[in-house]
């Protein structure tokens, strides 16, 4: 139930970052590694493996910090090693 849960927190995030229909073209997402934005003050919120596409699996973090959204898509296994080429990709996580 609590991964539900989760799972719903992560795809309710994505469809705030996605549908914002009414915001300008240059207030779209900004695109920033995981490791930037904890550096930032970014905290984890939540965590869901996922199959995007239905070909792999990936892992969907969820980070916020005051009013500001963001969200992290790794591949499984990179999350799961703490890859440094994936915590630092600055196309991993999109934020706004």
């Amino acid at each position: 139930m609590r991964e539900l849960l989760g799972l719903v927190t992560c795809l309710g995030c994505l469809a705030c970052l996605a549908s914002a229909s009414d915001v300008r073209a240059a207030d779209t997402d900004q695109k920033q590694s995981f490791k930037a934005l904890i550096e930032q003050g970014y905290k984890v919120k939540a965590i869901e493996n996922a199959a995007l596409g239905g070909v792999q699996d990936h892992t969907l973090v969820t980070m916020q910090m005051d009013k500001s959204l963001a969200v992290c898509i790794f591949d499984r296994e990179a999350w799961d090693s703490q890859a440094d080429s994936a915590l630092g990709d600055p196309k991993s996580c999109s934020f706004r």
